[in-house]
Formats: structure tokens, C-alpha cells, sequence
């Protein structure tokens, strides 16, 4: 069978002695980006969780996909293996406790990016870095300043889940349709780093 060996796409990478360095030299990675979803463009954390019993790769790494959003039949599923990535005590069944995580995205066929290492998801300018980066490339207009806040989520969007409460830095955007702009805020979750763009109502963002 055909090996196909991560390439990593730029200058940022972990170190040797990092478990996520196993991540970035693993040697069949075709095999799990279409087995946990993970399009190409698509934002995705690797995590090291508490339970290594959900691990992908051996000894102790699990990869985030979207299998559940798969038009395929076989591989979609109705819930997916995960709900959110935790620090500490699980509050639901399906929360994922983890002991540190780092965020990749998928750049080709094989090539994959190293966008968030170890810590920088927590750091104000490296999360400003990827919103005005990511507003760029989607051509989102920022209409307010970037901070930190509880978002209560009500309708489902990629990782965040509907009934949800998730920490996150927020910015509120405007998608442009037709002549107008739509408001909607662009999130990034506190533990991991994993972005979103989602509907935007006041009541459902908190300052902390």
C-alpha cells in the first residue's frame, strides 16, 4: 500500500521531542484525512486527551474531523467521536478532556500547515495574526474589536455545537451579500484554536 507521508508546508514546525512532532511525520495520512473528514483548506486541532483511549495515532495524539457533515453514507454518522475539547472536568458525556493541543490546517492533498502551536491559541496578537488572515481570505469585514467572551451557541456550525457554551475570542464581521453586510462573528475556541464563523446575536456572546 502506498504511504502518503504528511508534508509540512512552511517554515513552522514542532520540535523533534514533541509529541506533535509524531503528527507531522506520520505515514498515512491519506488514509485519515478521508476517514475523519478533513477538506482540504479546513482548520483542525490535534490534541494530546487525558484518555488515550481515543487516540489516532499511537501513543497519544487524537485529530479533529467533521465526519458527521459527510455527504458519503458510510461516513457519516449522526454524532461524532467528540464534543468539546476540555481542560479539566468533562461537563458532558461526550466532552473530550485534554492535556494540550496545537491547530493545523489541511493546504493540499498532502500538505498540511502548522498555524497555532502549543499555548498561542491563549495569545491575544497570535489570534489577531489569524483573524485578520482569515478575513482576508474569505472577505470578511471587521466591525469591532476582537475579545474574549462566554458564546452560548444555538445553532451548530463545524466544531461548535448547538447548547454549547464555549469560551472564545470573538470579533463581529460582516459577510458581504449582494450590496449589503451581513453581521456574523468570527470565533476562535480559547483551549484549542479552532475558528469559526457563526451567527451573530448579541444575547448569545458574554464579556469575561
Amino acid at each position: 500500500m502506498k504511504q502518503t507521508t504528511i508534508i509540512m508546508n512552511g517554515s513552522k514546525k514542532s520540535d523533534s521531542k514533541s509529541p506533535f512532532a509524531v503528527f507531522e511525520n506520520f505515514g498515512d495520512w491519506s488514509y485519515l484525512k478521508n476517514n475523519k473528514i478533513i477538506p482540504e483548506g479546513m482548520y483542525f486541532a490535534v490534541v494530546v486527551p487525558e484518555n488515550n483511549k481515543k487516540v489516532d495515532i499511537f501513543p497519544d495524539l487524537f485529530v479533529q474531523g467533521y465526519r458527521p457533515h459527510s455527504s458519503l453514507a458510510k461516513m457519516s454518522v449522526s454524532k461524532r467521536r467528540y464534543g468539546r475539547f476540555v481542560e479539566g472536568l468533562a461537563e458532558f458525556d461526550d466532552d473530550m478532556p485534554i492535556v494540550s493541543s496545537q491547530l493545523y490546517r489541511a493546504v493540499g492533498e498532502r500538505e498540511v500547515e502548522l498555524v497555532l502551536k502549543v499555548g498561542e491559541c491563549r495569545q491575544l496578537s497570535k489570534i489577531a495574526l489569524l483573524a485578520c488572515e482569515i478575513c482576508r481570505e474569505f472577505n470578511l469585514e471587521r466591525m469591532g474589536a476582537l475579545k474574549m467572551v462566554k458564546y452560548s451557541c444555538t445553532a451548530s456550525s463545524g466544531y461548535f455545537l448547538k447548547g454549547r457554551d464555549y469560551k472564545v475570542w470573538a470579533v463581529v464581521v460582516g459577510e458581504r451579500k449582494d450590496l449589503s453586510l451581513v453581521k456574523k462573528a468570527l470565533v476562535f475556541d480559547y483551549v484549542t484554536g479552532i475558528p469559526g464563523v457563526v451567527e451573530y446575536n448579541e444575547e448569545d456572546f458574554e464579556t469575561v
